[in-house]
This record gives C-alpha cells, sequence and structure tokens, in this order.
C-alpha cells in the first residue's frame, strides 16, 4: 500500500490525475477505509471535473477523523460554492 500512495502521490505531482486515480481506485479496493488513501484521492480531485466525487471521497475521510477541523472547513467550503447543501451541512 505504501507504495501505491508514494506512486499516487508521484503522478499527483506532476498533474497526471488520471494516473493517479488508477492507482488510489485500486488501493481503494483493498483499503476502502485508509484515511490516507480517501484524503490524497479526494484531495487531488478537488480542482477538476470530478470535484463531487472528491468531495465525497474527503466526507469519508472526515468520518473516520471526525475532529478534522481543516478537512471539515475543506469540504464544507467546496459543498458551498458548489451548492450541494447536504455536504456541506455533513461537514
Amino acid at each position: 500500500m505504501e507504495y501505491g500512495l508514494l506512486l499516487a502521490k508521484a503522478h499527483i505531482s506532476q498533474q497526471q490525475i488520471e494516473a493517479a486515480g488508477r492507482v488510489l481506485s485500486t488501493l481503494l479496493v483493498h483499503h476502502a477505509g485508509n484515511l490516507d488513501v480517501l484524503t490524497t484521492y479526494g484531495k487531488s480531485l478537488l480542482d477538476g471535473p470530478e470535484e463531487a466525487k472528491g468531495l465525497g471521497l474527503l466526507l469519508q475521510a472526515l468520518r473516520i477523523e471526525v475532529g478534522d477541523g481543516s478537512l471539515a472547513e475543506t469540504v464544507a467550503i467546496r459543498a458551498e460554492s458548489k451548492n450541494l447543501p447536504d455536504m456541506q451541512g455533513e461537514a
């Protein structure tokens, strides 16, 4: 799993979001509740066409790490800007 995360982060740093997504999707199949995978994947999607999916992944991470105020703020602000009141409210 660690190798997969490193590979995905390398793809992200090179703006290869689709390649990172393939790696992270595979990791999620085997490690569905992993906080690092959820946040890395979610954050990588925030500035692209799959922002809503990214917010959903971050919301899943927030359910695991309930006390993460920074993550909650990110989700709430992005959800508000996308007019997603349910996500905003949960965050």
